[in-house]
């Protein structure tokens, strides 16, 4: 389960010029709640990519779990890092993420949404 979660983490690491929103379209979202991702707290590190990798998870807070993601550049850098927020959505879930380069300028500035 965690290869998965870092595996959508990493699939969602692309150029800012290829970041949009996706979403089910006229899909139905299945119910869910906050408490059944309780679970995710903790620190998770691997590599993917090619590189070092560290995410980690707050507990369950606020009717939210916030989260962040580092890449490690394999020069004794970061190579990008993100910020990661599951929030209730209409009776389910929503992932949300905005990336950051080395600088913390984002990826997604001037979008209005994550």
């Amino acid at each position: 389960m965690i290869r998965t979660l870092a595996a959508i983490g990493l699939a969602m690491a692309v150029p800012a010029t290829a970041q949009h929103t996706r979403s089910l379209g006229t899909g139905t979202s299945p119910p869910a709640s906050i408490d059944q991702l309780a679970w995710l707290a903790g620190s998770w590190v691997g590599t993917g990519m090619g590189s070092d990798v560290t995410e980690t998870y707050s507990a369950p807070l606020g009717g939210r779990i916030t989260g962040h993601f580092a890449m490690a550049d394999g020069k004794g850098g970061v190579s990008f890092t993100e910020l990661v927020d599951y929030v209730p959505l209409r009776g389910s879930l929503a992932y949300r993420v905005r990336h950051f380069n080395p600088d913390m300028t984002g990826w997604e500035d001037g979008t209005a949404s994550p």
